[in-house]
């Protein structure tokens, strides 16, 4: 088996046997892995740490047929008040749970490596974990490809006009009143809510709760978001569909 290093964050972990776990990693030189960790769930094993979820790892591992074999791994750090109460735990499992449904396996950015390695540092520090989600969202739709397109009417160039306007997922981007017929399930948001949209692509993770957003404009990006969310996916992430029940976003 070839051997390889690299250091990654624990998106999940899963029970294979009773003391092995399948490992999903966003690594910073491979992109995603899956590799299995023998003997890691044992009484006692000095992997466990270092494979449990949120973790920053570092690894040895071989390449397998399906799944990569973690042969060492090291703890590197592990973000200080992640895991202190259900909230941090969800939105931390949140944002691995977008990583790991929007990136292809073995494919590398290390721009995306850096984005997921912010948002778990700054998730137990900041004062505003709704629009620190909004804005991890946004990126990484940014960052896949999927860019609204917010200047002008996406269908036909025109501007929208009004300071109330339709923005669709389906079609990506604002709709004019006249192209609203092509998808009537656009949503609705006022300018200031696509303004504050337009930065959160740029302003720095660690100051978003800076940013000022009244309950309205918080609540229509919130739809909006979490629509092109669904949309790309074609399904509803579980730890989102929790953070909802929670009452957090």
């Amino acid at each position: 088996m070839k051997l390889y290093r690299t250091e990654g964050i624990v998106l999940r972990s899963r029970v294979m046997r009773e003391a092995d776990k399948v490992l999903t990693i966003y690594t910073r030189d491979q992109g995603k892995v899956r590799a299995v960790a023998y003997g890691i769930a044992k009484p006692g094993s000095r992997k466990r740490g270092a494979a449990q979820p949120f973790s920053y790892s570092r690894f040895l591992m071989a390449r397998g047929r399906d799944l990569d074999v973690v042969r060492q791994c090291e703890e590197i750090r592990r973000t200080e008040g992640l895991q202190s109460n259900l909230v941090t735990i969800t939105c931390a499992s949140y944002i691995c749970e977008l990583i790991e449904l929007v990136t292809p396996d073995e494919e590398p950015d290390r721009e995306l490596f850096k984005l997921l390695c912010q948002a778990l540092d700054e998730i137990p520090k900041t004062k505003n974990r709704e629009l620190l989600l909004r804005a991890f969202e946004a990126r990484v739709l940014n960052r896949v490809g999927y860019q609204l397109h917010l200047d002008d009417c996406v269908i036909c160039r025109k501007d929208p006009g009004g300071s109330q306007v339709v923005i669709s997922p389906r079609e990506g981007g604002l709709l004019c009143p006249t192209c609203r017929k092509k998808d009537p399930d656009g949503i609705p948001c006022r300018m200031g809510t696509v303004r504050l949209l337009e930065r959160l692509f740029d302003w720095p993770l660690e100051r978003v709760h800076a940013l000022a957003a009244g309950a309205e404009t918080r609540q229509e990006l919130n739809t909006l978001l979490n629509a092109c969310i669904c949309y790309y996916l074609e399904r509803k992430p579980k730890a989102l569909a929790f953070l909802q029940k929670l009452g957090e976003i």
